[in-house]
């Protein structure tokens, strides 16, 4: 690493460099008078005074500390800056020893950590002036330093980062890499599911994190990432060369869409240490080699079937794919083996993974905050990250702390699953967000279809459901008790199962007379599912059965109407609605609803039996249900 050179004119600020170039080591020059102040290995302005010291450590280190007034060192250093990702870090130190100025490259090649070094050593204060560390917001420079991340930005990084600090929407694809980023990035980072989406979003600049061949049109994206997480496997015949291998690399690179800029590292059996074409390679582009014992790759077996040359030559059953598989820490192969008559690779992705992520899908309950669990309420405080749909994810963002939100639009449910799944794979602790109950028409159980899939790579078992106030629980309170005997909830939208098959449950609904709480009941795509719906039940109950409609149960605007089912649609219900059709046994009690259940009258008629108040009450009754 290149070392640390520091620079002082007057004797405080040779006492200082002193201090400084003890703490951080390098080179410390000083005016030649004052070089015992400087210490021990100090050095003397040449011929050509600091100017020419400085122009010529320019390119020797990695940073400057100029014990300077701030003009006089600005001025010392301009005739040499070119660009922050080559010029060296620059810290400017006050003669009083007060302040530690971050003046040049202060993310690119660490300037600020720089300014606070020095501060540590004298005793000052560190003065950071880049707009992400004085917002507190995500600085996108840094965050590829900082992970080894390439960076392709075709100009665009710039824009980019003045885009996340002025905390406009960012959409993000990210399916390569670390993930434990995401804890501390900003709310206004959206991630996608896929680069598809993130393309069509409305957002006002976009990143994405991938170690494939993307084919991007030009300005779609400002910058690409590329982790070095690609793990390559080598085989190869004793004498093999580096351009042999590399010639063999690169093209089943491209034949397969992967980035030369993501490849991390090099992995072979340990009886390579000496093949030089190998050595030569990894050299060439600073690449570590991971050797294994034929033991070793022997446990991680042969994907592509047992090499018996292999077997022969080393001991072992192949080479380039258990050394890519135990290198990665997978167990799948991006590319399984390409060969020459000479040389063998094959291609592994790191796995980046936490056993403590965790997924909870939280019902918030109908939308006020008073109908939150106690227990969902804890959920949503633990998490890391929360995912949802937008309008839920306003409606808990006032209860909570800073979080990291992932909103996302209505029609977009497997994206959120897909993405609650992906997060709580890396590490993460995830709330997703369903209105009222998540395992009813929410969000529960298209998670655990995607995991029955094979999708998310989580644990079912790490998948926490929180349950919550279901809108037709808050309708019928809102109502009454019109939900005191049996019922069934029905949604009346079609878009996922056949109208059909929705007709035929309707119709056993009539037939076996129970309480109905019909979800989704009209949309201006749909106006014809409520007017079939009554017509199929009124063939089973009378036209006076009393019917209660309630609009954003327990939220703002809340609207209640009391009709019965013959004059249903004559009256205002849309996709906020939930309608709840009363049964035989449904009164009107004032202005109020409720289903009889037996307790006082014979409600259903003679040869019914009758528990009674204070009797014996079956399993299944109000001790389960109240």
């Amino acid at each position: 690493m290149k070392p640390i050179s520091t620079f002082a004119v007057g004797r405080r600020g040779a006492e200082l460099a002193k201090r400084i170039g003890s703490h951080l080591g390098g080179r410390v020059y000083v005016s030649e008078r004052f070089l015992p102040q400087g210490g021990e290995g100090a050095l003397p302005f040449g011929r050509e005074g600091i100017r020419g010291e400085i122009g010529d450590e320019w390119e020797k280190c990695r940073g400057l500390v100029l014990v300077l007034p701030l003009g006089a060192a600005v001025r010392l250093i301009s005739p040499h800056l070119r660009d922050k990702h080559s010029d060296p870090a620059v810290v400017v130190v006050d003669e009083g020893g007060r302040h530690s100025i971050s003046v040049l490259s202060g993310h690119v090649r660490g300037g600020n950590e720089l300014a606070r070094q020095v501060a540590a050593a004298v005793g000052a204060q560190p003065v950071i002036t880049t707009a992400a560390d004085v917002l507190g917001t995500l600085a996108l420079d840094l965050l590829a330093k900082e992970r080894g991340w390439v960076v392709e930005e075709n100009g665009g990084l710039t824009r980019a980062s003045a885009v996340v600090i002025d905390g406009e929407m960012v959409g993000v694809f990210q399916e390569a890499g670390g993930e434990s980023w995401w804890k501390e990035a900003p709310g206004h980072l959206r991630r996608y599911s896929s680069l598809e989406s993130l393309l069509a979003a409305p957002v006002s600049a976009r990143l994405v994190i991938s170690d494939r061949t993307l084919a991007l049109q030009p300005a779609t994206v400002d910058v690409v990432f590329r982790p070095r997480t690609l793990v390559v496997g080598v085989g190869c015949v004793r004498g093999a060369t580096a351009e042999e291998i590399e010639a063999l690399l690169r093209q089943t690179l491209d034949e397969h869409g992967f980035e030369w800029a993501s490849i991390r590292e090099l992995a072979t059996i340990d009886v390579k240490r000496d093949e030089e074409g190998i050595t030569a390679l990894a050299e060439r582009h600073g690449w570590p080699i991971r050797y294994f014992t034929a033991e070793e790759l022997s446990m991680a077996g042969a994907p592509s079937g047992v090499s018996e040359e292999a077997l022969r030559a080393v001991g072992a059953p192949g080479v380039c794919e258990p050394a890519a598989l135990l290198a990665a820490g997978t167990h799948i192969l991006l590319v399984p083996k390409v060969r020459t008559s000479r040389v063998t690779v094959a291609v592994a992705r790191v796995e980046f993974t936490a056993a403590n992520g965790k997924l909870a899908i939280v019902g918030i309950g109908p939308g006020s905050a008073e109908d939150v669990t106690e227990r969902a309420l804890m959920a949503l405080e633990r998490a890391d990250a929360i995912v949802g749909y937008d309008l839920y994810l306003d409606q808990v963002r006032p209860w909570l702390g800073p979080k990291t939100f992932y909103p996302s639009s209505i029609g977009q449910e497997e994206e959120r699953c897909r993405l609650a799944l992906e997060l709580a794979r890396s590490g993460q602790q995830v709330a997703l967000v369903s209105s009222g109950d998540a395992g009813i028409y929410g969000m529960a159980g298209l998670v655990f279809e995607l995991l029955a899939d094979g999708v998310g790579g989580c644990d079912p078992n790490d998948v926490e459901v929180v349950p919550g106030v279901s809108a037709a629980g808050a309708a019928g309170a809102v109502l009454g008790a019109p939900l005191m005997s049996d019922y069934v909830t029905l949604s009346l939208s079609d878009l996922m199962i056949p109208w059909h098959v929705i007709e035929r449950r309707i119709e056993a609904v009539g037939i076996g007379d129970f309480v109905v709480a019909l979800y989704n009941p009209w949309s201006s795509r749909r106006t014809e599912q409520l007017r079939r719906a009554q017509e199929i039940l009124l063939r089973h109950r009378s036209p006076e059965t009393p019917v209660g409609i309630v609009r954003n149960a327990s939220r703002p605007g809340q609207e209640v109407t009391l009709t019965d089912l013959g004059r249903l649609l004559t009256e205002k219900v849309d996709m906020l609605s939930v309608v709840i059709i009363g049964n035989s046994a449904t009164i009107r009690v004032g202005d109020r609803l409720v289903t009889r259940r037996g307790y006082r009258t014979d409600t259903y008629g003679p040869g019914t039996s009758q528990t009674g108040r204070g009797s014996e009450v079956p399993v299944g009754s109000d001790l389960c249900g109240g």
